[in-house]
Parts: structure tokens; C-alpha cells; sequence
């Protein structure tokens, strides 16, 4: 299966021109990079309290703007991928 996909990527990112090619192999590092790393909780216990409630409330803040941000920025770049696909068939 892993394979099927690799080949079919492959297939159509030959078919693009290279400054696209440039932008999916951005677009597959920046998911690379999001992958998410897990840490256990009891791991993080002996931070527990350690933080102000207000810098809590600004890092809440911060984190929700950028899942926004990485929202938008992803769902971009699919459409571009999805359009450039349209093209090239």
C-alpha cells in the first residue's frame, strides 16, 4: 500500500513544473515537522504550578492563533495542489 502511494505521488509530481514540485516538497517537510512527539503526563507533574495563570492565558491564545494559521496554511496548499492537479489533466 505505502509503496502504491509513493509511486502515484511520484507520478504526479513528475508531471509538474519545478517551482511546484518546490512547493510540495516544502509542503512534505512542513508535515514532517508537525508530526506530533508525545511526552507522559507524570513526565510534566513536577511543572504543575509553576506557570502564572496569565502567561497560561497568553500561551493559550498563541497556541489557538497558530492552529488556526496551520489550518489555513494547509488547507492552501491543498487547494493549490488540487488545482495544479486539474491543470496538468
Amino acid at each position: 500500500m505505502k509503496n502504491s502511494i509513493v509511486t502515484a505521488v511520484t507520478e504526479q509530481l513528475s508531471a509538474l513544473p519545478e517551482n511546484m514540485q518546490q512547493r510540495v516538497l516544502e509542503f512534505v517537510q512542513a508535515l514532517k515537522i508537525s508530526e506530533r512527539r508525545s511526552v507522559s503526563g507524570k513526565q510534566l507533574l513536577r511543572f504543575a504550578g509553576l506557570i502564572p495563570p496569565d502567561d497560561l492565558q497568553l500561551m493559550r491564545q498563541a497556541i489557538a492563533l497558530q492552529h488556526r494559521l496551520t489550518l489555513i496554511s494547509r488547507d492552501n496548499y491543498f487547494r493549490e495542489v488540487e488545482e495544479l492537479m486539474f491543470e496538468v489533466w
